[in-house]
């Protein structure tokens, strides 16, 4: 905030981290480019941008400056499939690498982000074959678990 002298305060309370996800795109035959906090985010502003023009065109991707890959947890929405195939996977991605309409989960799965629930951890019925390969992610030693170089 700026006072009336010019002057730069900080106010108190949390600071939001940096946004992980850049999307960018071309909107009006304008390239354009945006930092967001999540994949629902990603998708609300692809969808915005095509609101303002039906030719629009986006892509989206974690932050090339992003230090490691990001883990997302998600699902199939409701009413889209029966709740036994409802199941939860995880989608690894890398920072830099362009993504798409679609992600595939760790187990080979493809879901649309137009029809992906994100979650927190802990929620829903995870698959267990997502489970299982990012658990070799991991090696175990006797000071714990360390990530695989």
């Amino acid at each position: 905030m700026t006072t009336a002298a010019g002057q730069s305060i900080e106010l108190p309370g949390p600071r939001r981290s940096p946004a992980p996800f850049l999307v960018s795109g071309t909107v009006c035959g304008r390239s354009v480019a945006k930092a967001v906090h999540s994949p629902a985010d990603v998708l609300e502003e692809i969808l915005h941008w095509c609101d303002r023009d039906p030719n629009a065109t986006g892509n989206w991707q974690v932050s090339s400056d992003y230090s490691e890959p990001i883990t997302l947890i998600a699902r199939l929405k409701a009413g889209l499939a029966r709740e036994t195939r409802r199941i939860v996977h995880l989608f690894r991605l890398l920072p830099g690498v362009p993504l798409g309409h679609t992600l595939t989960a760790r187990c080979g799965e493809a879901l649309p982000i137009a029809d992906t629930e994100w979650l927190a951890v802990g929620t829903g019925m995870p698959c267990e074959s997502c489970l299982g390969l990012a658990a070799r992610d991991y090696v175990v030693s006797r000071a714990g678990y360390a990530r695989r170089p």
